[in-house]
């Protein structure tokens, strides 16, 4: 069977981190985020999945250097054993198999709205969002940038002018997803729009604070990995710290503020996705 569909049968169990199943099918990290692309993309057939939950996959649950422990001594001997986790997928198959189905369907509204966003067109990403959040609101996407399929949908509502259902959206993805700095941001940006400036600056505050620490730790922590290649320019982090001066100053220029919000909330989204071409074609 395709190592790949076993592999992405592991990792919509949500059971594994993608270090641990980086270790135990012996790949790069580089190569697991070609993987999960490739699915999020269509690139694995229900037939294929269905294949590889039929099957008992046995995972290690640290790191190599962890895995060996002494054991009870028994008929005289000194026993080693590798701590496993395994999966069994018995009775639960078909629940899974359902929920791996919806998980393609969703992750490729997901993937079609990004670029609809991207290029401008906010009435096509809107439907494309509302049907992923109703096949899976659960729907995580990327790796690096973890973004819930709600916070999408909460952006595209305020980029369409429907600022009281995105708030509601927006409030509903941080309560699944709380480090989404992005969505912090633009529930920020939304507030104000609905006349709430109090609870609109502290949260755009936190979000774009949210963005730059996170900018900042994958350069640092990352630097010889994926990390380098974020804001190789520092453009993003640059405008970030230029709003933040202007909260910390107390004199703020709120249509300055909420344009640079609006620049920020994209500019990241696009970075994602330059990184991700560029990832594909293989220049990473």
């Amino acid at each position: 069977m395709d190592q790949r569909v076993k592999f992405i049968a592991d990792w919509l169990s949500n059971d594994y981190s993608k270090i641990e199943l980086c270790v135990a099918y012996g790949i790069s990290r580089p190569a697991a985020d070609k993987w999960i692309k490739r699915y999020q993309q269509g690139g694995v057939t229900i037939k294929g999945l269905r294949n590889a939950l039929t099957r008992r996959t046995v995972i290690p649950t640290r790191r190599p250097n962890k895995f060996l422990r002494e054991m009870e001594i028994a008929d005289g001997k000194t026993k080693k054993e590798i701590t496993m986790k395994t999966i069994h997928f018995p009775a639960a198959l078909l629940t899974i198999l359902i929920a791996g189905c919806a998980t393609i369907e969703g992750s490729s509204d997901v993937d079609q709205g990004r670029q609809a966003l991207l290029e401008g067109n906010y009435q096509r990403a809107l439907g494309l969002f509302q049907d992923a959040e109703k096949v899976d609101p659960k729907y995580l996407y990327g790796t690096e940038l973890r973004e819930g399929v709600s916070s999408f949908l909460g952006r595209t509502q305020y980029l369409t002018g429907n600022y009281t259902q995105a708030r509601e959206t927006l409030e509903r993805a941080l309560s699944r997803h709380k480090s989404d700095n992005i969505a912090r941001l633009y529930l920020g940006l939304t507030q104000y729009r609905l006349g709430d400036q109090k609870a609109a600056l502290t949260n755009i505050q936190r979000g774009m604070s949210g963005i730059s620490n996170w900018l900042n730790y994958i350069n640092t922590n990352f630097r010889y990995e994926y990390g380098k290649d974020w804001d190789v320019s520092g453009a993003i982090r640059d405008d970030i710290k230029s709003n933040l001066a202007m909260i910390s100053s107390g004199k703020i220029d709120w249509p300055q503020l909420v344009a640079g919000g609006e620049r920020v909330g994209m500019a990241i989204e696009r970075e994602e996705e330059i990184y991700r071409d560029e990832y594909a074609r293989g220049r990473r």
